[in-house]
């Protein structure tokens, strides 16, 4: 019999955030339809995080784009919602990206004129993923249940919120606060909602190009070559794996599948309506150029080595 605890190792900062309080999710005047595109804005951009997404890519991109003072990222833990509460509000409005493993009931404590932007993978590759993630992350403490559990068991007895609709969970607001299997067709719906009518951008990390692309249309950000980070160099490719075992991914993944479906329309409607030809076209050819993607690569390395150094 696997741990059934394990979830409890997970942070349960949001049902602490607003004590008291019912969370509403009213529309906001940044939905994926209405939002105008200025590059001129000066409103902050949100990037809320689903880990195993292709995040932390996309983290470092923006880190290349903005300055250290014009980020400020909030970890999943009380401390780090606390950190930022106590901002100097001079601080808070000179930020430009907050960004992390949050989920949507943050916005409750942000800005109301923030632009909300996200990833959503594949619920079966994402799954797949955060289970070979921790069993080659040998500092987690989840590694130790990851290396004697197997895919079925992380999967159906640890617990793991993640696991259960995590997609869904942090779109609805609700990653913490909903036990294990008890995720609701209103959960989806309030999730359904935000991702049509409050995020200026759900991107989709099987079409990462093109996410890149309309994000840089959308905030005015320069188009240069990405790195991929944080891949795994060996896991269980999606074919490798019995039907049984992805039928029961899907089913406690279920609402995540239809969230995604939603997503991947809504993704293509935007694409249909958004010229990204010259961006798609430059990338493409920083790819191709050897000098391009030297430039691209030795700048982003320089910068990340500073900020290491710096500790910012």
């Amino acid at each position: 019999m696997m741990n059934k605890t394990a979830g409890n190792s997970q942070a349960t900062y949001y049902a602490d955030l607003f004590p008291g309080r019912k969370t509403m999710f009213p529309a906001a005047n940044n939905s994926l339809s209405e939002t105008s595109g200025s590059s001129k804005s000066a409103d902050p951009v949100v990037f809320i995080h689903i880990p195993k997404t292709g995040g932390m890519t996309l983290y470092s991109m923006i880190r290349d784009i903005y300055r250290p003072s014009e980020l400020h990222k909030i970890n999943p833990a009380m401390e780090s919602i606390e950190k930022y509460r106590h901002l100097p509000q001079e601080r808070k409005e000179k930020l430009k990206v907050i960004y992390g493993h949050m989920d949507y009931r943050v916005r409750e404590l942000l800005p109301p004129n923030s632009r909300y932007v996200t990833l959503m993978r594949n619920p079966v590759e994402r799954v797949i993923s955060h289970y070979h993630y921790y069993r080659r992350n040998a500092k987690d403490p989840l590694r130790e249940l990851a290396m004697r559990s197997s895919l079925d068991d992380w999967v159906t007895q640890c617990n793991l919120n993640e696991m259960d609709n995590g997609q869904t969970r942090r779109l609805s607001g609700s990653m913490e606060s909903v036990r294990f299997g008890e995720c609701s067709a209103e959960m989806l719906e309030r999730a359904r909602h935000n991702v049509q009518r409050n995020f200026a951008l759900v991107g989709i990390t099987e079409r990462f190009d093109e996410t890149y692309g309309l994000m840089s249309k959308l905030f005015d950000w320069p188009i240069k070559l990405y790195l991929p980070r944080n891949v795994a160099q060996q896991r269980s490719s999606i074919k490798e794996i019995p039907v049984r075992t992805i039928r029961l991914i899907e089913k406690f993944n279920a609402l995540d599948m239809e969230l995604y479906e939603h997503a991947t329309r809504l993704f293509a409607d935007r694409l249909g309506q958004t010229d990204i030809e010259n961006e798609v076209r430059l990338l493409k050819e920083k790819r191709d150029n050897p000098f391009m993607l030297w430039g691209d690569v030795t700048s982003q390395y320089a910068k990340e080595k500073l900020r290491r150094w710096l500790k910012v």
